[in-house]
């Protein structure tokens, strides 16, 4: 066991916190330590296959219930997977079964990993998980706060082609969403204690605004207009859910309508070109890795040139840097309108899954955070399956856990 300052971690916990740490700055790490940019993927089959493991065992011992939310989750998202495989082999546009592996454990981060979290983590250590998860995501902001004043005052020049409004955003090593993203995640966990971890939190609002991506500065002015409303409320409505989204569209509808409408631009293309993959094989799609997804130029994928856009550049094989800018076009394309509904669904699912399981313990505004920064970004890079999914989904995990373990001291005090 390892102490660190009044915090005592096993050497399990020590090695999943390593582990995740390395998720959150692997964009440098990956300059020195080859296959770093894949950990993500490796934790997310070993981390699904230890949950079916204890599964098993906890159905044949009687040990746990499991909420029906869950279990419909589970089912959804064998049915999406199902559906992408038949397609594979009904559109033959990818061939690669390396390809469609990688592409099938990209879709599994968020709500496979979340599920597999809630069955790992035990309820009686949620305090101890908090802990943990508040502790470092303190010095990842203190960390993020010396990249982006270092940026600002020394010109680092760490990312100029993603210039915005004559100042060049930070970032973590790679794109400044994920910058963002990661800020999100340590937003939502000191959000949890927000009275106490106030002047972290502006910090954290800051440093994500200053990615200067419009879904990050959308998310910032929702996230200050949700805080002062739902500090003290454990329930946040669905409807009022979807005023917000209406407000980000406004606040932002000149950046969709550029980016997404206009045939010339990159994004538009993909949703064109994700409606077309749609129709040919409705009311499913063209299957795993076929289009929009790092699987998909892996072994480049036939659907592009169907398409017609194999020579254009972001969409080439040797310059696809574009590829995973559609949103939910890579959805749309690869499952059709009925797996895009699914997908939809499944992210209700977790929503109405978190709010129940923590309602009556915590405020509601640690998993509104994620779930609002998961579908504004969604609008222009596939989140679910993004390199930080498996971050959003232990977040989540962590809030469940830190909530349920208020639940398991009151049930030991009575």
């Amino acid at each position: 066991m390892l102490k660190i300052k009044y915090i005592r971690l096993t050497w399990k916990e020590l090695a999943f916190l390593i582990i995740i740490l390395s998720m959150v700055f692997y964009s440098f790490l990956e300059k020195i330590i080859p296959f770093v940019n894949y950990i993500d993927d490796v934790f997310t089959v070993i981390i699904i296959l230890a949950a079916i493991g204890k599964f098993i065992i906890n159905i044949k011992k009687k040990k746990e219930q499991y909420d029906k939310n869950d279990k419909y989750i589970v089912i959804f998202l064998v049915l999406l997977i199902l559906i992408g495989l038949i397609e594979n082999i009904i559109s033959k546009y990818q061939t690669s079964l390396i390809a469609i592996i990688v592409d099938v454990i990209s879709f599994l981060k968020l709500a496979g990993v979340y599920l597999a979290g809630l069955v790992l983590f035990n309820n009686e250590k949620g305090e101890h998980y908090y802990t943990i998860a508040k502790y470092f995501s303190k010095i990842i902001l203190r960390i993020i706060t010396f990249i982006a004043i270092g940026n600002l005052v020394f010109n680092w020049e760490m990312s100029p082609k993603y210039a915005r409004f004559g100042v060049e955003p930070y970032t973590l090593g790679g794109h400044p969403s994920f910058a963002s993203a990661i800020t999100c995640c340590c937003l939502s966990i000191l959000l949890v204690e927000y009275k106490e971890n106030r002047i972290w939190i502006i910090l954290g609002l800051i440093l994500t605004a200053l990615t200067l991506r419009m879904k990050a500065i959308g998310y910032v002015v929702l996230m200050c207009l949700i805080i002062p409303f739902y500090k003290n409320k454990k329930k946040f409505k669905l409807r009022s859910l979807i005023v917000y989204g209406f407000i980000a569209v406004l606040l932002t509808k000149d950046y969709i309508i550029g980016y997404f409408f206009n045939e010339s631009a990159s994004r538009g293309v993909a949703l064109i070109s994700s409606i077309k993959l749609a129709l040919e094989f409705l009311p499913l799609g063209a299957g795993f890795a076929t289009f929009g997804t790092t699987g998909s130029t892996m072994n480049y994928s036939k659907a592009y040139s169907v398409l017609g856009i194999d020579d254009r550049y972001g969409f080439r094989e040797d310059a696809s840097s574009f590829v995973g800018d559609g949103g939910w076009a890579t959805e749309i394309g690869q499952f059709g309108f009925l797996g895009a509904g699914m997908i939809l669904f499944i992210i209700y699912l977790m929503y109405i899954s978190v709010k129940k399981k923590v309602s009556s313990n915590l405020n509601c505004i640690p998993y509104i955070s994620i779930f609002l920064y998961l579908l504004i970004s969604s609008t222009s890079e596939t989140s679910i399956s993004s390199n930080y999914a498996l971050l959003f989904a232990i977040v989540l995990v962590i809030i469940v856990k830190k909530g349920q373990s208020k639940n398991e001291t009151g049930t030991k005090k009575e």
